[in-house]
Order: structure tokens, then sequence, then C-alpha cells
């Protein structure tokens, strides 16, 4: 099945984590689980010693988020990740249509039935896999050289950030059931202690 191992390839997006940053696993019932991820392999990940079926993982987000932008990994299809994933300059959405035409799209929007890429009008329809195309996670340092406005020190931000590792994550396969659900933590995230 195509679909499954399109979702394996993202699965494999966990192995651009940095070992001392933290991220946040939410789950299908809705609990959150925010820390550094200490290991995963094919059938579950492993965040502050609480070990989450890969089944059980709706989506794994950046820091203490599982927001609907610059997510990991995504368990589920999902046109309205697509819709609300918000691609920065350095990143675009990703459409593999029925026609086995691939459009990268860097000026984006989409609607419940409709998606615009780069101003073509593309129906929802005729998309087979919709996906985010994003940076690699970035390390504690890079994001703290960030903030402190000093990218000279983190050497993969140079050259407007042409050497920072890019990973696709996949959020919406038509060959799967849709599950717009909207992902958010209803049981109190367990952070790590800081």
């Amino acid at each position: 099945m195509q679909g499954a191992s399109e979702s394996d390839k993202s699965w494999k997006n966990l192995g651009h984590t940095i070992k001392e940053s933290v991220y946040t696993v939410a789950t299908r019932d809705g609990r959150c689980v925010t820390g550094p991820i200490e290991s995963f392999d094919e059938k579950s990940i492993t965040v502050k010693s609480v070990r989450i079926d890969r089944k059980d993982v709706v989506r794994v987000g950046d820091e203490d988020s599982a927001a609907d932008h610059d997510p990991i990994y995504s368990g589920r299809s999902s046109w309205s990740d697509v819709q609300y994933a918000e691609p920065n300059k350095y990143e675009h959405i990703r459409l593999d249509l029925n026609s086995r035409v691939t459009r990268n799209c860097r000026d984006f929007s989409a609607t419940d039935d409709n998606a615009t890429c780069d101003g073509i009008q593309i129906g929802k329809l005729e998309v087979a896999r919709g996906y985010y195309v994003r940076f690699a996670p970035a390390s504690q340092w890079e994001h703290h050289v960030a903030r402190e406005g000093v990218p000279f020190l983190a050497p993969r931000t140079w050259f407007n950030y042409v050497l920072f590792p890019r990973i696709t994550v996949l959020l919406y396969d038509a060959a799967l059931p849709e599950e717009n659900f909207r992902v958010e933590c209803k049981v109190p995230a367990a952070t790590e202690a800081k």
C-alpha cells in the first residue's frame, strides 16, 4: 500500500530530531508528552521514559507545541493539516496529483474543496498526497543564536539557510481515511522539569 510506505518515510523524520531538544507528542486520546525524544523504532516512540505506540501518535511537533505549523510527523491523513500548515519563506507545500504531476507550492492556500498553488487552482479530488516540506528540527543552540540575532555562530544557518537539511512530512493521503479533528492537548502535557 502506497500510503503506508509514505507514512513510514515521515516516521523516519524522527531520526532528524536533536537529543537535547524538546518535542511534543500528541496522542489520539488528547494526551501530550513534552520532552526530549529518547528513542523510536518502527512501532513506538519514547519521550521522558513514556513509551507511546506509533498507532496512537497523531502528531509530533517542535518544542512544546503540537500546533498545525511545523509538525515533524503526522500520524493521520488530514486535509485540514494541509490547509493550516502555513509554510514560511524557506518551506513549501508539495502536492502529488492523481495525474502523477508534482507541484511544489511556494504561495499556497486551501479551502475544504480546493487548493491554490502559485496561482493555479487545484481541486482536492485531484490531490493524491499533500506534504509539508520544512527545515529539519533545529538544535537548542540554533534556536538561541537565532533569537539573539547572531546566526554566524550556527553554520547550518549560513547562506540563507541553504545548508540546513529539509524534511518532508506527509499530511494528507487520499487513499487513507481522512481525520480532520483538531489536534490539541486536552489532558495537561507532561513536561520536562526545568
